[in-house]
């Protein structure tokens, strides 16, 4: 701030001591000088980030640590700039993929958001999570294994995925300058 005011204040001062014709030269660079330093849009903390998974996640083909990827579902504008496309990736990080088991145990796949990428290639952070963990059938599975046949304990819990088209909503983790 201090160093525009000194600015403004040597601008006029030169102003006055030039000609007409400087004078306009002048100003018309001052003028130039102005838009290259306008503000960034900045997207702010807690902005809504909805996104949608294209194709199904399933716990058996990903492993903990793997970077899955999403597209933002609908443009995301600061002021009237859009900042951020529909269709932009989204990363998340798989914290939890156990594939389901014998005996009925269940499926659980659990991702955190990391960040989804604007329109200048800024990684914009997110947070929260996704938690697709099943419905666990161990215990029924034992007993009617125990009681009725043996082979029914082969019963598989339900399988974790993220299915195609699954859409979520996230938000932005700190104030990202655009």
């Amino acid at each position: 701030m201090f160093f525009t005011l000194y600015f403004l204040g040597e601008l006029l001062f030169m102003i006055l001591n030039l000609k007409k014709y400087e004078k306009n030269i002048l100003v018309f660079l001052c003028l130039c000088s102005t838009f290259t330093y306008a503000q960034k849009p900045v997207l702010k903390a807690g902005s809504l980030i909805s996104i949608e998974n294209k194709k199904e996640i399933r716990a058996k083909n990903v492993n903990v640590g793997d970077l899955v990827a999403f597209d933002v579902s609908e443009d995301i504008k600061v002021g009237d700039s859009i900042v951020i496309s529909k269709g932009a990736k989204a990363y998340a990080k798989v914290l939890v993929a156990k594939k389901s088991g014998i005996a009925g145990t269940k499926g659980k796949l659990k991702v955190e958001w990391l960040y989804c990428v604007a329109n200048n290639n800024t990684k914009v952070p997110l947070e929260g999570e996704i938690d697709f963990s099943r419905k666990n059938h161990t215990s029924g599975a034992v007993v009617a294994g125990t009681i009725v046949a043996a082979p029914l304990i082969f019963l598989t819990g339900q399988h974790a995925a993220i299915p195609a088209g699954y859409t979520n909503v996230t938000t932005v983790k700190i104030d990202t300058e655009l």
